[in-house]
């Protein structure tokens, strides 16, 4: 059969090949094979953080190796074709603290300078109320995943308390969405300053597709994002500290701030997949009581962890403050809705309360007429609902620094001013140059600065020339951004305002009277 498949693509002389590493290899039989084989040759990708574009870049300068990298000196002798030489220098002190940790057998960290926005200068004052979480979920159960576990630890009266809510189907999966929420409210209005701290960004996210999976909580968890209850603390440590680990995955970092788990890791990871495995085969019942146990061990461990995080980070802190370095605390969020929010929400809801006032819970025992009120009822909020993934993202990549834009199809990072080539005086169309990444930015685009400020325009872009000319918006002719951003949100407001005339016409003369939206009426009523 081999020789069957090397003469049917033409060679009976196998590629060479190389393990790469990629996304699948935490599921890979060979990933062990493979670790070793990069272990042995001290394969760059060993780096935290070095992505494949600059690898490639360092290999074509001759550094092939970890330990190369760690000794490259500095600063670059060469002007990279991919990447910039601040990220690769980032990369290159990254080699050089895993090479003196593992040199010495101890790990070793070291701060880095403080940058407004950033770091250390995101942690909030530490409040008695606060909650640290943590989810357990197996993207392949079912279509759309499973979060099957939300675990939260927090103190009542100084004494720590955890609490591990399990889903092991959709009602239980929307259940532990709709506690954690209430909980979270509830516990605002003892200790409003209260934060939610989580390490890594698979938290918030989660909490985003059960509202938008489900429908419920929405604008409970609208006005913890918009408030800044959540803190990253990955996001915290990636701009703040550099240390030698080899990746900057909690577990990893526990060493430095002496915390020590409860749950053994070997056995916590086969009662995971063991327990994962159930419910990928929809087989809940033949999860082992001892390996749930496990697991929620494991999941009250990676919370507690993160408390501990927060505390060791917060000394480190004080030890920068006590050197006479500023370091702030991030402004509070917004509280409440908005204004344009709360009027809207002033016009749907008697709405939704009039044509949904006699629709029976169960979608069995509707009316053909009562479910198609029941759909008009809930697509009044269809387009607001879906457009908060939008601006979702649209703060996100305010939020990240140029180093981490570089990566995002959206933003294109590295902009050395070259000339104003065009434009007027207010509106200049200045060029810019760029290196070598993969961004999704054609000309017409608008285009925001860092932190979202409106820029401009793009005006053209050569990838062959590594050149783009921007169109600046007014208030932004003098300034220079070294990265930029794509951001586009096409209004809903005249379709929003189409289904509140369509409501408003069914609550006055019900789903069958007269012509008027006569089409609309009858697909909501499958005519």
């Amino acid at each position: 059969m081999k020789q069957g498949l090397l003469g049917a693509i033409g060679t009976d002389k196998p590629a060479q090949t190389y393990p790469e590493p990629t996304s699948n290899c935490d599921i890979c039989n060979w990933s062990t094979r493979c670790d070793k084989q990069r272990r042995d040759d001290d394969h760059l990708c060993l780096v935290a953080g070095i992505t494949s574009m600059q690898i490639a870049e360092l290999k074509d300068h001759g550094v092939t190796t970890a330990t190369a990298l760690a000794e490259l000196p500095l600063p670059l002798q060469w002007k990279p074709e991919r990447g910039s030489k601040e990220t690769l220098t980032r990369v290159r002190e990254q080699a050089r603290i895993q090479l003196e940790s593992r040199a010495s057998g101890e790990l070793r960290y070291e701060l880095l300078a403080p940058v407004a926005g950033f770091g250390l200068n995101c942690l909030p004052e530490p409040c008695e109320g606060d909650i640290f979480l943590d989810f357990e979920g197996d993207s392949f159960v079912g279509q759309h995943g499973l979060e099957y576990l939300l675990g939260f630890h927090f103190r009542e009266k100084g004494e720590p308390q955890y609490r591990g809510l399990w889903a092991l189907d959709r009602a239980g999966e929307k259940a532990a969405f709709e506690t954690f929420i209430d909980f979270v409210l509830e516990r605002r209005k003892v200790f409003p300053q209260l934060h939610v701290y989580h390490y890594g960004g698979y938290e918030p996210g989660a909490l985003k597709r059960l509202m938008g999976r489900y429908g419920t909580r929405e604008d409970d968890l609208d006005s913890l994002l918009r408030g800044l209850v959540f803190v990253d603390l990955l996001s915290v440590v990636r701009h703040s500290l550099r240390a030698g680990v080899e990746s900057y995955s909690i577990k990893k970092l526990e060493p430095l701030y002496g915390y020590v788990r409860d749950a053994s890791l070997p056995d916590a990871n086969l009662a995971l997949n063991r327990l994962q495995v159930s419910l990928e085969l929809n087989d809940a019942a033949g999860i082992l009581p001892e390996d749930k146990q496990t697991v929620e061990v494991y999941n009250r461990d990676d919370c507690v962890s993160t408390e501990a995080l927060r505390d060791w980070l917060e000394a480190e802190r004080t030890k920068l403050l006590a050197r006479g370095i500023e370091v702030t605390r991030p402004e509070p969020g917004e509280s409440g809705p908005s204004e344009g929010l709360s009027e809207w929400l002033e016009r749907i809801t008697p709405l939704i309360e009039q044509l949904t006032a006699d629709v029976p819970v169960d979608p069995e025992e509707r009316t053909a007429e009562q479910h198609a009120r029941w759909l008009l009822a809930n697509l009044l909020e269809w387009h607001r609902r879906e457009e908060k993934a939008t601006w979702w993202e649209y703060f996100r990549l305010s939020d990240l620094s140029a180093d981490e834009l570089i990566d995002e199809r959206a933003g294109l990072a590295g902009l050395t001013f070259l000339e104003t080539v065009g434009g007027t005086a207010k509106c200049p169309i200045d060029r810019y140059s760029f290196p070598v990444q993969e961004a999704d930015i054609r000309a017409g685009k608008g285009l925001r600065a860092q932190g979202g400020l409106t820029l401009g325009t793009v005006e053209d872009i050569s990838r062959e020339q590594r050149t783009i000319d921007i169109k600046k918006a007014s208030a932004m002719a003098d300034e220079h951004p070294v990265a930029v951003f794509v951001h586009e949100h096409v209004p809903s407001k005249p379709m929003q305002e189409a289904l509140v005339r369509l409501a408003t016409h069914v609550c006055e003369h019900g789903m069958d009277e007269g012509e008027t939206y006569q089409a609309a009426r009858d697909m909501l009523m499958r005519v």
